[in-house]
């Protein structure tokens, strides 16, 4: 029932904004995943129903997401809108004491992690 996964790709949420080497991310940035396996949402989709834009919007169970080892802030993780349910959305603040380069994101849901996907940050 949950299988977490990120995409290879963040944006940045004030503007969609694409993450890259010549575009980190830094600390207080809010950033924008796609994931899928974040198991059911409440309220409950069903297979094939286009997630509908909220409110109220279809939450995950709890997620928990480090950035480069650090626990960072997950503001939300729900079904995205308007995609079909099975796509989910999530979004992260960049904790501070990164340092620059390239660093894992990883997300935990269900007591399970997902894939790391790498960031770069400055």
């Amino acid at each position: 029932a949950i299988a977490p996964a990120i995409y290879n790709f963040a944006f940045e949420n004030a503007n969609f904004s694409l993450v890259t080497s010549s575009h980190a991310a830094k600390a207080g940035d809010v950033l924008v995943f796609y994931t899928t396996g974040m198991g059911q949402t409440t309220p409950a989709l069903a297979t094939g129903q286009t997630v509908p834009v909220g409110p109220p919007f279809n939450n995950t169970t709890p997620v928990t997401v480090t950035i480069g080892g650090v626990s960072a802030t997950v503001d939300y993780s729900i079904g995205a809108p308007p995609y079909v349910a099975g796509l989910y959305q999530m979004a992260v603040t960049v904790p501070a004491g990164l340092g620059q380069g390239s660093v894992p994101v990883i997300a935990t849901t269900g007591g399970l992690a997902s894939n790391a996907v790498m960031i770069a940050v400055q």
